[in-house]
C-alpha cells in the first residue's frame, strides 16, 4: 500500500517509516507542518517541529519527496478544539495538517491509502490524524502505538538509527546533553525513568531528537555547528533547544540499506495440520440443519422489547428486524441493511419515550445477524447510524438462527445521562487490533470496562490468518483483552465476565478452549461458553469480557459464587456496585419442572438482590424449547409479573454442555451516583419513565 509519513524529522517519525517499510508498505510521499519563520519551535500539543529546519534534507536522504505547510500569523499553532474527541474546527492547528494532507492526496498523489504517524502514547496525537484519515477516507497506521518505551528505544538504537537531543524540558536532562548521540543518552534516561517517572522515549514531552542517519538514507547528516539556545531558566527542568546551523551530507558507502521484512509474533505463527479443526462432531450436522430449517419457519417475535429504572439510570433493548421491501431486484444484503435502519429507528423511538438519546446513552450493542455473509452491507448501515457518535459504544456480533423473514437483530445496554469514556483505536499497530467502524474497544462507566468482542485479528493487518487452531485463536483474543486492559490501568485479575463464543463447526475444542482461559488469570473468572453458527471474518472464536479498573474500593470488590439450587446450577460474581449470575437449567431439570421454573428462578434470584431491572438479561436456549419458554414469558407478563417480558431470547442449535437447556445470563450495575452523570441532562423528568420492562410492539 502507498502510504503518506507525517514527519517532523525526529526519531519516531522516522523509525515509523522504516517499520511500515519492515509491513511492505510503500511510503511515497512525506508531509511536515513549520514553524513560523520567526520563531524556534512551535508551542503546540500536536506537531513536533525542534528539528524542523533539517527535516527537508531528510526526506532528501531518503529520496521522498517533502510537502511542507507553514503557520501563519502572529499566533502561530493555535488549538482552538482541546477535547479529546476532535471534530473539524476552523482555525484549529488540526485542520493546517488536513488541508496539507488533502493537497497532497488530491493532486499529487492520489494513489496514497493510508497516513502513516510515529505516535506512541498520545490519544491526543493519534485521534487528530484518525480524523483526518476518517475524513479523507484513508487508513491510519501508527506501528509504535503503545510499544514498550524502554524496548522501543532499544530496537531503534540496534535498527541504525542515529539521532541526537535538540530540545530537553526534563528534570534532570540538562542543556549539556543537546547535541548528543540518543544512544549515549540512553543510560541516563533509564536512570531518569526510575527515579522519576519520564518516559524514556520522550513521550511527556521531556525531550525532542533530530535523526542524522538510517538504514534508509543514502547519505547521512553531519553537523559542522551548533547553537543552544535556552528558553527557560527553571531550577529544576530548564528547557532549551539545540539548533545546527551549518552541516554537510556524507554518501553512505553502501548506500540506503535494506530493511529486514517483518517476522510476525510467534502467537501468530502459521500452524500445520488444520484440515480437521473446523469438523463438526459426528451426526451434529443432520442434527443442526434441523433445527435451523424448523427456526426458519416459525414467525417473527415481538419487534422490540426496553426495560429502564428511572432510579438507577439503566436501561436495555432488544429490537427486531421486521420484513421490509427494498426497490430493485430482491437482495438479501440490502434488506438486511434496511432493516437495521428500521431497527435504529425503533430504539430511537422508544428511547426517547423513557428520555433517553440512542446515540448520547448507549455503551454496548450485540449485534445478531442470521447470515455473516450480509456482514459489509449491515456494517455499513452501523457505520451510518453511529458514525456521528463522538463516544461510539462497543460491540459484538454474531450469528444465529432467525426466523425467514429476520435477517438482524439488536440488542443494546444504556445509561441515561451516565457519563462515559470509550477507548476507540482505529490505527494499525503491533499493538492489539483496531477498531476501523463505529464501535470502540472499549466503553468505562460507573466503575465497570465493558469491553468488544474479540476476535484473532492481526494488529498490524486487520485479519484473521486462516492459518490458526481455534486454540491459538483463543489466545489471541486473550492477549487482546490483556492488552487493551492495560491500556485502561486494569488487568485479567480484575476481570469480572468472560463470554467465549464458539464456531458451531470447532465445538470439539471447547475443553483446550476451556483450559486456556482458566489458564490465563490466577483469580477465579465467571466465564460462559456460547456455541454460534458463524462469527466475523470466519474467526472461530469470539470473546467479551466486562471488567473493572484498578483501584476500585475493595469493599465493591466482587465475590464468586458457583452452587446449586433448587432447579439449576447458578455462577455468579457479586459485588454492592455489580453482578452477573450466569443460571444453568439441565434437559433433566426442565422436563422435570418445566419452563415456568426458569421464570421463578430468574424472579427469585433478582429479588434477592433488590434488582428491579437488570441491565443484562439474555437466554441462550436450545431451540426445542424456545416456544414453551416464551410461552412462560407470555403468561408471567399476563399476571402482572414483568420482570422478564423484555428477555432477549437468543436459539442455539447446540449447547456447550449437552446436558444444559437453558442458559440464562442476567447482570445488573447500582445506582449510578450523581457524579457519574452529564451535566447537561434534567434528571428529574420523569414523565417518560415506563413500568419496569414492558414488550412493545410498533
Amino acid at each position: 500500500m502507498k502510504v503518506l509519513a507525517l514527519l517532523s524529522g525526529g526519531k519516531d517519525s522516522c523509525y515509523s517509516i522504516y517499520k511500515a517499510t519492515q509491513h511492505g508498505h510503500d511510503v511515497v510521499a512525506a508531509a511536515h507542518i513549520a514553524p513560523r519563520a520567526e520563531v524556534l519551535e512551535e508551542d503546540s500539543f500536536m506537531f513536533q517541529s525542534a528539528g524542523s529546519a533539517l527535516v527537508q534534507q531528510i526526506a532528501d536522504c531518503m529520496r521522498i519527496p517533502l510537502y511542507v505547510a507553514r503557520f501563519d500569523g502572529t499566533e502561530g499553532a493555535i488549538a482552538k478544539n482541546t477535547e479529546l474527541a476532535y471534530r473539524a474546527t476552523p482555525g484549529d492547528e488540526v485542520e493546517v495538517l488536513f488541508e496539507l494532507v488533502r493537497c497532497v492526496v488530491q493532486k499529487h498523489h492520489t494513489d496514497i491509502e493510508g497516513i502513516l504517524s510515529g505516535a506512541i502514547l498520545s490519544d491526543y496525537q493519534r485521534l487528530r490524524v484518525e480524523s483526518i484519515c476518517d475524513r479523507l477516507n484513508l487508513r491510519s497506521y501508527a506501528y509504535l502505538w503503545r510499544r514498550s518505551q524502554r524496548e522501543l528505544l532499544q530496537e531503534m538504537i540496534s535498527n541504525g538509527i542515529h539521532a541526537i537531543i535538540v530540545k530537553v524540558a526534563c528534570m534532570g536532562l540538562g542543556p549539556e546533553v543537546l547535541g548528543q548521540d540518543l544512544a549515549l543518552v540512553q543510560p541516563l534516561l533509564h536512570d531518569l525513568e526510575e527515579k522519576y517517572g519520564v518516559h524514556v522515549c520522550g513521550e511527556g514531552g521531556e525531550y525532542e531528537t533530530l535523526v542524522l542517519d538510517m538504514p534508509l538514507f543514502k547519505e547521512k547528516i553531519v553537523p559542522d555547528s551548533m547553537r543552544v539556545t535556552i528558553l527557560s531558566e527553571d531550577r529544576f527542568a530548564p528547557v532549551a533547544v539545540c539548533v545546527v546551523e551549518t552541516y554537510h551530507l556524507e554518501v553512505k558507502t553502501h548506500g540506503a540499506c535494506s530493511i529486514p521484512a517483518f517476522v510476525p509474533p510467534r502467537i501468530f505463527a502459521p500452524e500445520s495440520d488444520l484440515q480437521h479443526e473446523r469438523s463438526p462432531t459426528r451426526g451434529t450436522r443432520g442434527t443442526m440443519e434441523k433445527r435451523r430449517s424448523s427456526i426458519a419457519s416459525r414467525p417473527a417475535r415481538a419487534p422490540v422489547s426496553i426495560s429502564f429504572d428511572e432510579t438507577s439510570g439503566w436501561g436495555r433493548a432488544y429490537c427486531v428486524g421486521k420484513e421490509v421491501s427494498v426497490a430493485g431486484d430482491l437482495d438479501i444484503s440490502r434488506m438486511a441493511a434496511a432493516q437495521l435502519k428500521q431497527i435504529v429507528e425503533t430504539l430511537e423511538s422508544v428511547m426517547k419515550e423513557v428520555g433517553c438519546n440512542l446515540l448520547r446513552d448507549v455503551f454496548y450493542c450485540q449485534l445478531y445477524l442470521k447470515d455473516m455473509t450480509n456482514f459489509g452491507a449491515i456494517n455499513a448501515a452501523y457505520k451510518d447510524v453511529f458514525a456521528a457518535c463522538d463516544h461510539a459504544p462497543t460491540r459484538t456480533c454474531i450469528q444465529i438462527p432467525m426466523p425467514e423473514s429476520t435477517f438482524v437483530e439488536l440488542e443494546i445496554l444504556f445509561g441515561k445521562c451516565i457519563r462515559k469514556s470509550v477507548m476507540h483505536v482505529k490505527s494499525l499497530s503491533e499493538w492489539a487490533p483496531p477498531c476501523i467502524g463505529p464501535y470502540s474497544q472499549a466503553s468505562e462507566l460507573c466503575g465497570s470496562i465493558f469491553l468488544c468482542g474479540m476476535i484473532a485479528l492481526e494488529p498490524y493487518t486487520a485479519q484473521v490468518p486462516a492459518t490458526l487452531s481455534a486454540a491459538r485463536q483463543c489466545q489471541i483474543c486473550l492477549q487482546h483483552i490483556q492488552r487493551t486492559l492495560d491500556a485502561l490501568k486494569s488487568d485479567f485479575s480484575h476481570v469480572l465476565v468472560l463470554t467465549i463464543f464458539i464456531d458451531e463447526f470447532v465445538a470439539g475444542r471447547i475443553g483446550d478452549i476451556r483450559q486456556i482461559v482458566e489458564s490465563t488469570s490466577e483469580s477465579k473468572i465467571l466465564q460462559d461458553m456460547i456455541i454460534v453458527s458463524a462469527l466475523p471474518a470466519n474467526a472461530m472464536i469470539e470473546i467479551q469480557a466486562v471488567a473493572r479498573p484498578m483501584g476500585t474500593d475493595e469493599e465493591l470488590s466482587p465475590k464468586y459464587v458457583s452452587e446449586r439450587l433448587s432447579s439449576c446450577w447458578i455462577r455468579a460474581t457479586e459485588s454492592s456496585m455489580f453482578g452477573y449470575g450466569i443460571l444453568d437449567f439441565t434437559i433433566e431439570d426442565i422436563d422435570a419442572k418445566g419452563t415456568d421454573a426458569v421464570i421463578l428462578v430468574a424472579s427469585q434470584y433478582l429479588d434477592g438482590r433488590g434488582v428491579r431491572t437488570p441491565m443484562v438479561l439474555r437466554a441462550y436456549i436450545c431451540s426445542q424449547y424456545v416456544l414453551a419458554f416464551e410461552t412462560s414469558i407470555r403468561l408471567e407478563t399476563l399476571k402482572g409479573r414483568d420482570l422478564l417480558a423484555s428477555i432477549t431470547v437468543i436459539e442455539s442449535l447446540q449447547m456447550s454442555d449437552p446436558a444444559v437447556a437453558i442458559k440464562l445470563h442476567l447482570g445488573w450495575c447500582g445506582p449510578a451516583r450523581p457524579d457519574a452523570r452529564n451535566q447537561d441532562c434534567d434528571l428529574k423528568d420523569t414523565a417518560h419513565s415506563r413500568p419496569n420492562s414492558l414488550p412493545q410492539t410498533l
